[in-house]
């Protein structure tokens, strides 16, 4: 449910180029000029997307009762509720690290939706692998 800061970990041999296991460090990223939408389709569902200047009061009441929310550095990135259908980016993060967590938290409700049941780790590296493929061939401009 939630996005998550890590140390910068290159993928093994033979993975894709560039995918990497764990949120990457702006030097590494690869602008993508995305603006990121108030609202989005997934699945055929309408979802908010909220651009938070301070996610973690925005999410106190809402996040409280869950375990993991934060990441090891005890920070808010992104997070999603498949039952309010919203989805909170911290608007106060670089554009890239935006619509990593953008991605990120889209897959976050894909697997919840589709009972996929894949690991935090496996949707880290998936988001890393879309973002990669759609920032490389310029996809994602504004």
């Amino acid at each position: 449910m939630w996005a998550r800061r890590g140390s910068l970990t290159k993928s093994p041999p033979g993975r894709i180029p560039g995918v990497l296991r764990s949120r990457p460090t702006a030097a590494h990223l690869i602008k993508g000029n995305m603006k990121i939408p108030d609202k989005i389709d997934i699945l055929g569902v309408e979802w908010d997307i909220i651009l938070s200047k301070d996610l973690e009061e925005d999410l106190k009441d809402i996040a409280s009762k869950l375990k993991q929310v934060k990441n090891e550095d005890n920070e808010y990135l992104g997070y999603f509720s498949a039952k309010m259908r919203k989805i909170w980016i911290d608007g106060t993060m670089k554009q890239e690290q935006q619509e990593q967590t953008l991605f990120h938290e889209i897959i976050e409700a894909i697997n919840s939706d589709l009972a996929l049941n894949l690991s935090h780790d496996n949707i880290d590296r998936i988001e890393h692998a879309i973002y990669y493929v759609l920032t490389k061939n310029k996809f994602l401009k504004e």
